[in-house]
């Protein structure tokens, strides 16, 4: 990310076009902390031991709603769009 203008950028999806350099206003990029393979990884540890259990349970109860699909590119926009619709359909008291 830039640290002068915010730009966001990715290894693999974004790249500057010169390395370590933003391409809107040519300043320095850098890694986020929370952006790094460490605490990504315990992330996933924290996921995994205090979290998945739960999907399990409220698939039992029929409780669960999935707001994505198997296409990794659904847009921020869709997903809100199928989060209020989960919403508007909850019954008060049910």
């Amino acid at each position: 990310m830039c640290r002068k203008c915010n730009a966001i950028y990715n290894r693999l999806f974004l790249k500057p076009r010169r390395t370590n350099i933003c391409d809107e206003c040519g300043s320095e990029l850098y890694q986020r902390e929370d952006d790094k393979v460490k605490v990504i990884q315990d992330r996933l540890n924290v996921y995994q031991k205090k979290t998945e259990h739960l999907i399990e349970y409220f698939k039992k109860e029929k409780l669960l709603k999935n707001v994505y699909s198997n296409d990794l590119m659904t847009s921020p926009e869709t997903i809100f769009e199928r989060i209020k619709i989960i919403i508007n359909n909850v019954k008060i008291g049910s």
